[in-house]
């Protein structure tokens, strides 16, 4: 069983291997553009080796030393007032271990860190495109609802 745990500086490179290949999986992301440096610096902003917002939230999966999934996200106040609210940047567990618990036991934890940031409600996003149906399925099995609907215009 993997082990849950905070995103740190030398998982970094790691992270990023995982980030291209969700990229290129994900119909709806594999057109648009791929920026190393981007993620890094994302990824450091996320794991506090630049300053860093108690907002943000980085965690990986890993098993036997290799890292196997994450999920990254953020809490912040909602537009009419000062609740917060908390989304995903980003969930992907490698294609070999989707059958397991490691997106339950990553959404669990980043669950548990938007409680500590106050937050009301946790709002992710499923939009890869990839398995999004059985994606939805999980979450609802974890006591999301359905709310609402993303939409899409391209323009480019």
């Amino acid at each position: 069983m993997a082990d849950i745990r905070k995103l740190e500086e030398r998982d970094i490179e790691e992270v990023l291997v995982m980030a291209r290949a969700m990229h290129a999986e994900a119909p709806e992301y594999r057109d648009m553009d791929f920026s190393d440096e981007k993620v890094r610096r994302m990824l450091r902003t996320m794991c506090g080796t630049l300053l860093v917002p108690s907002s943000l939230c980085a965690l990986v999966a890993e098993e036997g030393g290799k890292l196997i999934g994450m999920m990254g996200g953020f809490a912040v106040e909602h537009f009419f007032g000062h609740d917060k609210t908390a989304s995903d940047y980003v969930l992907y567990v490698a294609p070999e271990h989707r059958r397991g618990t490691t997106a339950v036991r990553l959404i669990r934890q980043f669950e548990k860190w938007a409680v500590a940031q106050g937050v009301r409600t946790i709002i992710p996003g499923v939009t890869t495109g990839t398995n999004n149906e059985v994606a939805s399925g999980l979450y609802a099995k974890l006591g999301y609802e359905r709310n609402g609907y993303t939409l899409i215009k391209r323009v480019k």
